[in-house]
């Protein structure tokens, strides 16, 4: 392989950009799995600077294990599961507040599904304090933004699959 430029880098959270740049410059990128690569050489010491010659090292001695990369059609899906997937855990949180709220000012729901229609309308007529009320009707602005883009997000995902 004399002449040929390789380079390898280990897969974390931004190796997605590195990869596409090194893509474009080099012959040939190798992702290395990051939990193979510290089977391989663990070392005790753990710099960048020490990775980088470790990751040196088992390329010039074809030793990266490999990590899969998927198309970039792939990772964007993905991005976009994962996006949807984070804005579904803060209505969850959210919703958890409302609960929370309700709860210590003593108030138990009459409904099953507090954020649907005669929920709603429960928690307009809810008896609480303007501070109490404050928060709630912010709770239920922020749920409702985040529940529209959650339907964005799942119009883009239908689009893409």
């Amino acid at each position: 392989m004399k002449g040929k430029k390789r380079a390898a880098l280990e897969a974390g959270g931004n190796w997605h950009f590195v990869f596409d740049v090194l893509e474009s410059v080099v012959d040939e990128v190798l992702l290395a799995h990051p939990l193979r690569v510290r089977a391989i050489a663990a070392a005790r010491v753990k710099t960048d600077a020490i990775d980088a010659r470790t990751l040196a090292h088992l390329l010039r001695s074809d030793l990266i294990p490999p990590a899969y990369v998927p198309p970039p059609k792939v990772r964007e899906a993905r991005e976009i599961f994962r996006f949807r997937f984070d804005l579904v855990k803060q209505r969850s949180a959210l919703k958890n507040r409302v609960h929370a709220l309700l709860a210590k000012e003593g108030l138990t729901s009459p409904v099953t599904d507090l954020f649907g229609h005669h929920g709603r309308a429960w928690l307009a007529e809810a008896p609480l304090g303007p501070n109490q009320r404050w928060r709630l009707e912010s709770y239920l602005r922020v749920l409702d933004g985040l529940t529209e883009e959650i339907r964005q997000g799942e119009t883009r995902i239908r689009q893409r699959v």
